[in-house]
Formats: C-alpha cells, structure tokens, sequence
C-alpha cells in the first residue's frame, strides 16, 4: 500500500442492544480469556500495515484506548467527538487524520474470518492511486439479525471491485450490505469531511449515501465472513466461532 494509512476506528457507541439501557464498552466485549472483540478489526489493520491508530470513543472509553495501546507498536491516539453520533465519529478522525494520509475506517465490533477484510480491501487498492475520491467498501450478505442493514447495491457482473449505484438504510434489499469497514484515498477523505461540515447532523450512512449519489467512486468489495456483533446472538456466534478456531490442532 502506498503512502501513510491511518486505522480510523469508530467506537463511542454504548452497546445498548448488546449490554442494556445503561451500555457498555462493546469493543472489549470478550471473545474468550485473552482476546476481545476490537482485535480482529486491529489485526486486520496490522496486516494492512496502518502506520497510526486513531480511535474515537465517548468519555468512558478510555479502557479501549488502553488495551489498543497494549497490541501495537504504533501511536494509539484517542479522539474525542464534538458532534454526536456516528457522523460526528467520522468528522472527528477525518479531522485528526494527516492531510494526505489513506484511511482504513472502520467500527470496532466487526468479526470475520482472520484476514478476511484485510486480503479483500487490499488486493485492489489500487483503485485508490488517483487524486479523485475513491473508497473501498467491504460487504457481506445479509445477516438475519440485523435490524437495520445498510444495503449496497451494485451491478449484477459479479466482478470485483464493484461501482456501488445506491446506498443506505431507506433504499430497497438487496443482496449486500455495508460490513463495516472501507479504505479512503486522500480525495475522499477531503471530500467526506467536507459532507460533515455542509451538514453536521447527518449520520456516517447518510454522508455516504450522499456521496454515492453525488457520482463518487465508491466500490464495493466482497467479505462474505465478516458482520457487526451488535447483539447476545451475534456475540455468541462470534465467541463459538473464536472458540472453534482456536481449538484446532
């Protein structure tokens, strides 16, 4: 990968589907005794090679900042949103980003299967060797939990990296959805930071469906493993499939 990348990591969320009313730290959720639920999206991010981590958390998420510091020998930095919701997270590290740095945004309760985002987003980022905005979307198919999927539509070729046409919560079903995790070239990290300014209370799925229909080149990237532990049922299925993995010989 060419140039400076930034590992982005949205994680102010409190997890009220996943811990109750009260929330909780959804990204140290454990997945057994030593590893919890942020590791994967970070080792994904070490197999890109991101050279800084930015991590965006509420007041209560400094225990995240610290345990990320634990894994890696890069600069961990906290980030702290002056606009609420998952748009204010955006603005926030796109704002802390280098200027001329790529990003590898992503949630910090994502699972998969090892290497999944990395190997997929990767293998064709050189899509991204342009000063046009460009981003590198990872889906996956629908899963049955999700109560509120961000469907990707796309052409039906089935060739890959493909131009994504509509995009969003409120747009029909289709047989893909955002996975959670996108690499930005510069241009597009300039011109997403420019959406949040013209309007600051739009959600990171809103500011993407209006770059998508405003023509920017955004493509969609198959992770069929990977999907958000928003949930106990999503959770479990994580920590079975940890669990099997790591009891093979």
């Amino acid at each position: 990968m060419n140039g400076m990348l930034v590992h982005a990591v949205m994680a102010g969320g409190i997890g009220s589907r996943l811990f109750g009313p009260t929330g909780g730290l959804k990204a140290l959720a454990p997945l057994d005794n030593s590893v919890v639920l942020v590791d994967y999206i970070v080792d994904e991010a070490r197999l890109l090679r991101a050279d800084l981590c930015l991590v965006a958390i509420t007041s209560r998420g400094q225990p995240i900042i610290d345990h990320i510091r634990s894994c890696l020998n890069i600069e961990v930095r906290a980030v702290h949103q002056d606009l609420p919701g998952t748009g204010g997270a955006v603005g926030a590290l796109l704002s802390e980003s280098p200027d001329d740095a790529r990003m590898f945004l992503t949630t910090s309760d994502l699972f998969g299967d090892p290497g999944s985002v990395a190997s997929a987003l990767g293998s064709v980022d050189e899509a991204l060797d342009t000063n046009e905005p460009v981003c590198l979307l990872a889906v996956s198919l629908p899963h049955p939990n999700d109560r509120s999927p961000i469907y990707v539509h796309v052409p039906a070729s089935g060739a890959e990296p493909a131009r994504v046409m509509d995009y969003g919560k409120d747009v029909p079903p289709s047989q893909f959805v955002f996975s959670g995790a996108r690499l930005l070239n510069a241009a597009f990290s300039r011109m997403l930071l420019d959406l949040v300014r013209e309007i600051p209370s739009a959600s990171d799925t809103q500011l993407m469906k209006r770059a998508v229909g405003d023509g920017a080149k955004v493509y969609a990237v198959s992770t069929p493993s990977v999907f958000d532990v928003d949930d106990g049922d999503a959770l479990h299925l994580a920590r079975a499939l940890h669990q099997g993995r790591s009891a093979r010989p």
